[in-house]
């Protein structure tokens, strides 16, 4: 077990373009985690490039997101830690809100 596995998010499927910029987005926003977006950098189980993948179905190949524990707020970090109404800690409300606004451009 590699201590970088709370910490990592890596950014498979078939649009690499797409992984890219989010990518960006979210080094820019989230910097206490570690963005993986090169496809060969990315352990062959999590790049979501399989054929029978559904993101590899969609139009332009799609962008599936592989989230570690913490990020989630699903780690012994969080323990006691302040949660928003929906139950998220800062970190996860930080992604989601990301990851709504790319969506949105």
């Amino acid at each position: 077990d590699s201590p970088q596995r709370w910490t990592t998010v890596v950014l498979g499927g078939g649009n690499r373009r797409v992984a890219a910029d989010l990518g960006g987005l979210l080094r820019g926003v989230l910097p206490d985690y570690t963005f993986i977006d090169h496809l060969d950098q990315i352990p062959s189980q999590y790049r979501g490039v399989h054929a029978a993948n559904p993101v590899t179905c969609s139009r332009g190949g799609g962008v599936q997101i592989e989230l570690p524990p913490r990020i989630r707020g699903n780690s012994p970090v969080w323990e006691g830690a302040a949660r928003n109404a929906s139950g998220f800690v800062d970190h996860t409300e930080t992604l989601i809100e990301a990851l709504a606004a790319f969506a949105s451009t």
